[in-house]
């Protein structure tokens, strides 16, 4: 609820440029077809687009799982017996694996949903959960560390910080999937305010030190300016709609 609540302050604020806050792409999706909230996903004023962690589907190292395949394979053979954990119920991850089931013609896993990535990682390591579902930042460490193997990730381009991971359309998935977090102000900022504010944001996130800290600490980077980030925005609200019509999930 907690998202909700911010994007709600952000959406109702005064348009004067003082007032601005953070997005998550898809989350700002995903609240609107569960409950009733006080905004609309795609007025918001899009100013930039920092980050696009794209999800994943995650085993504990020793499992005999290795591919996106071999975890199709595994579910059909143990129809709803399969369970996965995410960070919750409509989250992006949760979404990964809606659609998943969906491409792959699978009966519905066992779902799991944590509040926060780290419990869940630890019960993917533990044992307890068979399959966990997150971002790839998320995982990244556990990954160098040969605690965890990632099945796929869900993006268009393989992530320089995990070339080895292959995308799940390289699998036959024509899943993409992932969190995207920007800044953005509430709706009707004026044309004047707007424009400086994209200007700003176009030179932080071009500037070579922030470009240095990004890579040091492993985020990726997807910088989307102005209209360009709305346009995702657009993209992922029309994806979200259109799996809740065929797999809709309770909020």
């Amino acid at each position: 609820m907690g998202g909700q609540v911010g994007f709600e302050a952000l959406f109702n604020a005064a348009p004067d440029g003082h007032t601005l806050g953070a997005l998550a792409v898809a989350a700002i999706s995903t609240f609107p077809l569960e409950r009733q909230v006080r905004y609309r996903p795609l007025d918001f004023s899009f100013l930039a687009n920092a980050v696009d962690d794209p999800s994943t589907v995650y085993v504990v190292a020793a499992s005999p799982i290795r591919t996106l395949q071999d975890l199709v394979q595994a579910a059909k053979a143990r129809p709803r017996r399969m369970n996965y954990g995410t960070t919750g119920v409509g989250s992006d991850d949760h979404l990964l694996m809606l659609g998943l089931e969906g491409l792959a013609g699978l009966q519905p896993m066992t779902h799991a949903p944590f509040a926060r990535s780290a419990p869940l990682l630890a019960q993917v390591l533990g044992g307890h959960i068979e399959l966990g579902v997150g971002n790839m930042a998320e995982i990244l460490a556990a990954m160098r560390e040969g605690r965890v193997r990632a099945l796929g990730q869900a993006a268009e381009r393989r992530w320089e910080a995990a070339p080895d991971v292959p995308t799940f359309r390289e699998q036959g998935f024509d899943g993409v999937a992932g969190s995207a977090r920007g800044i953005a102000g509430p709706p009707g900022l004026p044309a004047p305010v707007r424009a400086k504010l994209e200007q700003a944001f176009a030179a932080a996130l071009a500037d070579p030190a922030f470009l240095r800290e990004a890579q040091r600490v492993s985020l990726p980077l997807r910088p989307l300016v102005g209209a360009a980030y709305r346009d995702m925005a657009a993209r992922v609200d029309a994806s979200v709609r259109a799996l809740w019509q065929v797999r809709p999930w309770s909020g």
